[in-house]
Order: structure tokens, then sequence, then C-alpha cells
């Protein structure tokens, strides 16, 4: 999938950002880039500038016909380049072309890369030069040929030339989040699950200054990092549906800032097809389909991110995300792991094919055939199963990090989208209820020497992330944000902040919305309001209300709405004025078409059938 950016016909106006660089563990210079679409490289016709994935990967790419050359001139001292190049592929046959970079000074040219693309080698090549040194403008030529007919257009990926970046940057840490989907901190061995299963990433919160109690803004992927990467809440964002468009993407202000950027991801629910590539210098989806695609692949994708950190990323100041969907049903541990389920069930050693397993839920939800107890109890143990796997995917990761040299200047976010449910409110799996063991996700921000390890109690939510971030790392934020800086509490400034609630909406739930009575479709309109001992939850369809003491009462099993008026009403008033922020963000369109690849992911992870 991809979308045009705007420009005026006939030019492509192709720019610098600054981008800052640390050296695994020297004391060389920062680097910087010089980008197209930012400011400082100029002189390339024809506006094409746009996100093209080829095969999983992603690309901010120009793309134009054979035989053509793009001139540019670019105003920064630098001293490598980074390219990709591919092609898109025409209807007929895939094409053969050639694509070579030359730099041209004093009436001389030098080549600097000259390369093939066949017909059966599809997808982005990557490709990194150091260039002699040099001051002043320098002056490149990006040339393209094609070998067979019909070749179509040929394209120019990420491209990016380092060299040196500006004091400011300096002080600015390189920035790794990571998105662990579906890990509930209530599974977590730190928040009192089983000890054992989880000891890096209960390490890595240790080390950290983490929030004993933050919530995500959905308890769906989708919705969920749209809060994380906007700071902004449902209400506002308005993207309750696989709809293409994504507004406010924080990458896309790092970008302006100078920040080299990748994201490692396993597709579906967070994947380029639904626009949250806008900003990245590259994203990769992952590779394979289905079932394959989602489940057990936690190895590769950590593996994939940290080739980058050794490769392109070295030596510049960089933002790394990466997404797995490890724990996420359909509950498949590896055999090596299986052993840790078998000692929460004994006597239980089932594992369950992923499509009857992805059924089963569904119609347990739809309350057509109740999953007996003795069942979700061996989900609950697959999946922590699944969490010991992801955990020592997590250390190895973490290792590497370290052996780079990147540890101690990279500010590390480390959080999730949601949680699971296990027969807590009769549901399995999420995006079903509002229940805290879907909303409880950790939140840790670790930046050795900066952030002081630390834990925090009153409520938070994803949608403070965007606004900490961008105040520790010292470049002003996306403006009109919902979230909150917490960076007062991790720099030790403060070691309170104002009170604030966090709030969760549930608009859709498949279960419940399979026979949905209304007219036109499902709209539940439920929404949860958590404030430091209280936790108030509301229904539109069917109409109801509860509010529950978690001081007392942490597994929400008793209303006390009729016990406690006042923050019955108190709560009702914090809801309305949340509400009361939606006026100009009407829901987004329905499902949109979607590409082969994502649809095949999103029906593995029982997202569609």
């Amino acid at each position: 999938m991809r979308r045009l950016f705007a420009g005026t016909a006939g030019l492509l106006t192709c720019t610098v950002a600054l981008l800052a660089a640390c050296s695994s563990g020297s004391h060389e210079p920062l680097a910087v880039t010089a980008r197209l679409g930012g400011a400082g490289v100029r002189g390339v016709p024809a506006a094409q500038l746009q996100e093209l994935r080829l095969g999983s990967e992603t690309r901010a790419a120009v793309c134009v016909p054979p035989d053509t050359t793009l001139s540019l001139e670019v105003e920064a001292r630098v001293s490598r380049l980074l390219a990709s190049v591919g092609a898109e592929k025409p209807a007929s046959a895939a094409p053969s072309a050639s694509f070579s970079i030359v730099e041209k000074t004093s009436g001389e040219s030098r080549l600097l890369l000259e390369t093939g693309l066949s017909g059966d080698r599809q997808g982005w090549r990557d490709h990194a030069i150091d260039l002699a040194p040099a001051a002043g403008p320098r002056h490149f030529e990006l040339r393209t040929r094609a070998t067979t007919e019909g070749a179509g257009k040929l394209c120019w990926g990420a491209v990016r030339f380092l060299g040196t970046a500006p004091a400011a940057l300096a002080a600015a840490p390189n920035v790794l989040l990571l998105s662990l989907d579906t890990l509930g901190a209530s599974y977590l061995g730190g928040f009192g699950h089983v000890r054992g299963v989880s000891p890096r990433i209960d390490a890595l919160l240790d080390e950290s200054f983490s929030f004993r109690r933050a919530y995500t803004q959905y308890p769906g992927t989708l919705v969920a990092h749209t809060s994380l990467f906007t700071g902004l809440h449902p209400v506002n964002h308005g993207r309750y549906d696989r709809s293409f468009e994504l507004r406010g993407s924080f990458a896309g202000e790092l970008a302006r800032q100078g920040y080299l950027s990748a994201a490692f991801t396993e597709n579906a629910n967070v994947g380029s097809a639904f626009g949250f590539a806008a900003g990245f210098d590259r994203w990769d989806d992952g590779e394979g389909r289905g079932f394959e695609a989602v489940s057990g692949n936690a190895s590769t994708t950590f593996a994939n991110a940290e080739a980058w950190l050794a490769g392109p990323a070295r030596d510049t100041r960089f933002f790394l995300f990466v997404h797995t969907y490890e724990v996420h049903s359909p509950y498949a541990p590896p055999a090596e792991d299986v052993g840790i389920a078998d000692a929460l069930t004994p006597g239980d050693a089932r594992t369950f094919p992923p499509k009857d397993l992805s059924v089963a839920i569904l119609r347990h939800n739809q309350g057509l055939a109740a999953v007996p107890e003795r069942d979700a109890q061996r989900f609950r143990a697959l999946y922590t199963a699944e969490i010991h796997h992801l955990d020592r995917v997590v250390g190895r990761f973490l290792d590497r990090l370290e052996a780079l040299g990147l540890a101690d200047d990279t500010l590390l976010i480390v959080t999730s989208d949601h949680g699971e449910q296990f027969g807590e409110e009769g549901k399995l799996g999420h995006g079903q209820t509002l229940h805290n063991r879907v909303l409880h996700v950790p939140l840790g921000f670790r930046w050795p020497g900066r952030v002081q390890p630390g834990r925090h109690d009153a409520p938070v939510g994803l949608v403070d992330v965007v606004p900490t971030l961008f105040d520790l790392v010292g470049f002003p934020g996306p403006a009109g944000r919902d979230g909150r800086s917490l960076a007062p509490l991790l720099r030790g400034e403060a070691t309170q902040l104002p009170p604030r609630p966090a709030f969760a909406e549930l608009q859709r739930d498949r279960g419940e919305c399979q026979a949905w009575p209304g007219p036109g479709r499902c709209w539940l309109g439920r929404y949860a309001v958590l404030t430091d001992r209280y936790k108030y939850v509301s229904s539109e369809f069917p109409a109801w209300e509860r509010l529950y003491d978690l001081e007392h009462d942490p597994g929400e099993a008793h209303d006390v709405k009729d016990e406690r008026p006042q923050e019955l009403a108190r709560h009702r008033a914090l809801l309305e004025g949340y509400r009361s922020q939606a006026s100009a963000n009407a829901p987004a369109a329905d499902d949109a078409a979607l590409d082969a690849l994502t649809r095949d992911r999103l029906e593995a992870l029982g997202y569609i059938e």
C-alpha cells in the first residue's frame, strides 16, 4: 500500500533532515542525514515521494521511469550514503533493471554504485556507500536503466547522506520503543505472576522508571497503537476501524528532528497497510503468511532489528520501533517452553490448532458454546509459556544492545497495547471488555544515568508516552496531544504529578457484535475512567454502569455505585468531560480493502474470518 505525498507538479523538492549519531561506545563525531523530503538536498525533478511497500518492506521512495537521472545537490558535509533500490512490479512481468550512483566533482565523475535488479528478486535491496571527504556542496546523480521491456517505474528508497551533526543533537539519546503485543502487566513476575517466567522483562522494568498502573486506551491493537503513536485518546484520533489514515504520528516529528528510523513488526494491525510506516525511513512488516507469520516469530523480528542496529544505524542517532505478536493467541509456545505450561496444568499437555482455538474463543464470547474452565486454564498456561519464550528473546536483544555499546546512550521504552482475559467477566482474549486484565499494561523508561530507576503508582496511559519521550530527548513534540509528560518524575524533579484520570474505550466487540440488534453497524459505547482508587465503567448498548473500589476489590467483582453516590457522580462528570471532546471526531470508515498478506495475518490472529 502506498500513499503519495503532496508536491508541486513536475518538481520534487528534496531536502535535508539532521541526524545525530552515537558510535558504538566510541567518541567519534555524531552524524547527520541529508534526506529526500527534508531540507538541504535540491534538484530532483518529478514530485513522486511516496511510501512504497515492496514485499514486506516499506520505504520512503522516489519512483521514476527507466532511463531517468535524478540530480542532487547536497549542502551538508557528508561521508556516507544509504540507499535502497527496487521496482514497481508491472502487471505483465517482473522487470530487470540497473541502478547507478555517480558523484560529479569539477567536471569529473566517480561511480559510487552500480547494481542490478533481476526479475526473480523482488523487494528492496539496501546499499551503504562510504564517501571520500569533501568540503562544501556535493553533486550526485541517481541513474536508472531498464534491461527488459515493460519495466515500469524504478524506485530509489530511503536515500540518506550521513555527515557531521550539529552540536544541538549531541545530548539527545537514541530512542528504542518495544511493543510486546498482548502482554498484560498482571502476567509478569514483577506484578505478582509466577516468578521466573519473565526474569529479563522484570529486570528491565526494575532498571527503569516504571509505572505500576499504566493503562491502554483501547483493548485492541490497532486503536491502542494509534493512541501510542499519536498521544491522542481514541475519542480524538477517531480511528476505530482499519482505515488507512493515520494522522499526527510522532515518527514524522522525530524524522524532522533528525532521527534515522526503522521499524520491525509482524504486520496485521500494526502494519504499513494502515499507515503506521509514515515518517519512518524503513518499515519491515516481517516475512511469512498467516499463522507462521504471527506465531513464534519474535526471534526473527528481534534478530532483524539487531542487524539494523549493527548495520545502517551504526554511528547515527536512531529511532527503532520493534513490535511482536509472540504472546498473542493462538498460544503456541515453542517446544522448549511448553514445560512451563505443563507445570501450571499438571496432567494436561494439550495444544490447540490455531483455527479451532480462534473459532472456540469467538463462539464462547458470542455465548454460543462456552469454553470449559479446564480449557481456559490451559490457554492461560500456554500464554504464560509464550511469555517465558518472549522473555528470553527480549533478554538476548538487550544483551546485543549492550554488546554494540548502545545501551547507555539509548532511551528504551517498553510497553504493550493490551493484556488478555481467561474468564474474567466470562470472556476470553481481548477486545471484549474493559476489565483491568486487558487494560493494565507494563510501561517503563530506561536511560542509564539520565532516568533514575523508580516506581510510580498513579494511573497513567499510553497517550503519555509521546509527550514524555519528546520531553526527555529535548525537542518540541507534536502539539495538541491528550497525554502529558511524565518526565519530571523520571528526572527526579517531582515525586508526584497533579492527579489525572486514565481513560479507555471499547466501541466494538466481535462476540456481542455478531448478535447486534441495533440499526447499522455495532457500536457499544463503552468507557472506563480510572482514578487513584476507583474505576468507573459505563455502557450505552446495553445501558449499564458500574463503580469499583480497586483498593479493596482489585478483581472488579463488586459494584459499589449504590454505596458511593458521590464517587459515582464525580466519575460520571469525568467521563462527560472526556466524551465532550468527540464532537469533531466522527468514527473512521469501516474496514478498507486489505491486501492478501495483511488479511492472512489478521485471520491467523483471529481478528477476521
